[in-house]
């Protein structure tokens, strides 16, 4: 797959006074120095943007610095080829910005667009192009996005959540497996957008298999946090579940094994695994394996975007 790199410091030439929504309610969040080298529990104490956006509401659209961004609200489901070929030929540091706030706008604006008759898939254009990019400087904006409940995330992705999404955001993780550990850690999310994240991990695993292992410690580090004594929010049976299934159809035999006391301690919902007697039937089972998903770029090739030109992208 031919990625497209973003220079973050591109994106850091935006000013960062300006205040698209046209007031002073949406101040991004104050940097915090060691923000890097945070354990997964304070990345999901710290990361609570999300009830913030969703509390605020507002009818005001924001101020975009390109005006071909308008065109993704009254865009189809499939962009046409004009379109994209045109949002592709923009200054990528100025489109990304404005993509970040199509997003954050589903949010800050989800009761208005909620009663228009109207399909809107802004937010869906922004999400994959943003995907498309690889904008691992977009991802904090991605994690409000993903953290929003669950009526809100139904109404803008509906089943692409979980069909869709983890291939998608995969490729960002090639420097960091840590992304998407926020949403992961969130107990207050949607438990199929934490699911999601998790898929995101599975996917990467299936995509760079060399990173197996690397995969297979951070999913053992995430079971930890997510059952620690001291967050009692985070584990719920389904989660657990769905990484008891991630362990059987990866072949992880640690991750495995450490799914045991959860099982024996009655931490584990009948979802996906229903018991550890099913967890080792399908650990074992050679035809149980997981399934790599087509990456975003090769997906929109094939079925989209046909007759683009490519060679710019």
């Amino acid at each position: 797959m031919k990625s497209i790199q973003v220079d973050s410091s591109d994106h850091d030439l935006l000013n960062e006074n300006d205040d698209p929504f046209g007031d002073g309610d949406f101040d991004d969040e104050e940097d915090e120095d060691d923000e890097d080298n945070a354990s997964p529990e304070e990345m999901a104490r710290r990361f609570r943007v999300s009830s913030k956006f969703l509390e605020i509401q507002t009818t005001e659209p924001p101020r975009f610095h390109l005006a071909v961004t308008e065109a993704l609200y009254s865009a189809p489901m499939q962009l046409p080829d004009d379109l994209m070929q045109d949002l592709l030929a923009q200054d990528r540091a100025l489109l990304i910005a404005d993509l970040e706030l199509v997003l954050r706008d589903a949010v800050v604006r989800f009761d208005y667009f909620s009663v228009l008759k109207d399909e809107n898939y802004s937010s869906l254009h922004a999400f994959i192009l943003l995907c498309h990019f690889q904008s691992v400087a977009s991802i904090p904006v991605i994690l409000d996005f993903l953290s929003q409940p669950e009526h809100v995330l139904n109404h803008w992705l509906d089943d692409i959540l979980e069909q869709n999404v983890p291939q998608w955001l995969a490729p960002m993780l090639q420097q960091n497996l840590s992304a998407f550990d926020a949403l992961i850690l969130d107990g207050d999310a949607y438990e199929f957008a934490r699911i999601a994240g998790l898929a995101t991990l599975e996917q990467f695993a299936l995509h760079w298999p060399e990173r197996k292992t690397d995969v297979e410690d951070h999913f053992l580090e995430l079971l930890l946090a997510i059952n620690a004594p001291e967050n009692p929010t985070l584990g719920q049976p389904l989660v657990n579940s769905y990484i008891s299934f991630l362990a059987s159809s990866l072949k992880m035999k640690r991750l495995h094994a450490a799914m045991q006391p959860l099982f024996a301690a009655d931490k584990v919902g009948s979802t996906f695994i229903g018991s550890w007697k099913e967890a080792e039937k399908e650990f074992n089972n050679e035809n149980n394996q997981a399934i790599k998903m087509p990456m975003y770029l090769d997906d929109l090739r094939s079925t989209y975007h046909e007759g683009l030109d490519w060679a710019s992208v």
